[in-house]
């Protein structure tokens, strides 16, 4: 814990709910919060950096209003806070894209893991090896991402675009830059 710690966790909440409502009343049609992306918070616990998941948030806040959203996540990390929110859901499929094996934090996001209940088959991992580049990333990305939009066909979508995912990230390792990493949003 540090000093402002609560300030921040209201700045980042509060951002990703306020882009979440702007969006639901039409005020625009793409909204970003930089202070966001807290994708580790478990519903009762801090982990890896985050405090509260404010994806979470702006994801319950959506589906008041859209019967399917999709959350996709192509930071190093397994986004394995808001799987665990939504692995027993199918309004809200997770998809993520990390770096996997060798314990690498959070050590979750094995491929077989794939939702459970009615949330079966709506968690989708796409565990991977340190040092993929643009072009094999990209072509994976595209692949899967085809077959989930195609499939799901979600009403909204959020995602998580971690920049550890770019080469020289001291946690990642990764070798994607900034424009491979841009083909994918």
């Amino acid at each position: 814990a540090f000093n402002g710690l609560y300030n921040l966790c209201q700045i980042s909440s509060g951002a990703s709910i306020d882009a979440a409502c702007l969006l639901l009343n039409g005020e625009t049609d793409i909204a970003i919060n930089w202070t966001g992306g807290l994708h580790h918070a478990k519903k009762s616990e801090a982990s890896g950096f985050c405090y509260v998941n404010d994806i979470v948030l702006a994801i319950i806040e959506l589906l008041n209003v859209y019967p399917r959203v999709l959350y996709l996540d192509i930071d190093v990390h397994h986004g394995d806070g808001v799987e665990e929110a939504f692995y027993l859901s199918n309004r809200c499929m997770t998809v993520s894209f990390h770096q996997y094996g060798d314990d690498f934090f959070p050590g979750t996001g094995g491929l077989f893991e794939e939702g459970e209940g009615d949330g079966k088959k709506f968690a989708l991992n796409i565990p991977l090896k340190p040092g993929i580049s643009d072009d094999a990333f990209y072509e994976l990305f595209k692949d899967v991402m085809t077959g989930v939009m195609g499939k799901f066909r979600p009403h909204a979508l959020l995602m998580q675009l971690g920049a550890d995912s770019l080469c020289y990230d001291k946690l990642g390792q990764f070798n994607l830059s900034v424009k491979g990493h841009a083909r994918c949003l």
